[in-house]
């Protein structure tokens, strides 16, 4: 995603590849903090 975002910005052709279908994964904002704080209570 982050590579597509620079292209649009940059107004150079955007690269997509396979036929459309993917979706993104997204990770809830309360699971990606227990992963970064998890370590840090041991």
């Amino acid at each position: 995603m982050p590579n597509f975002i620079t292209q649009a910005l940059a107004d150079r052709p955007l690269s997509i590849f396979g036929d459309g279908p993917q979706t993104p994964s997204y990770w809830f904002v309360e699971d990606q903090a227990a992963g970064i704080f998890l370590p840090l209570d041991s």
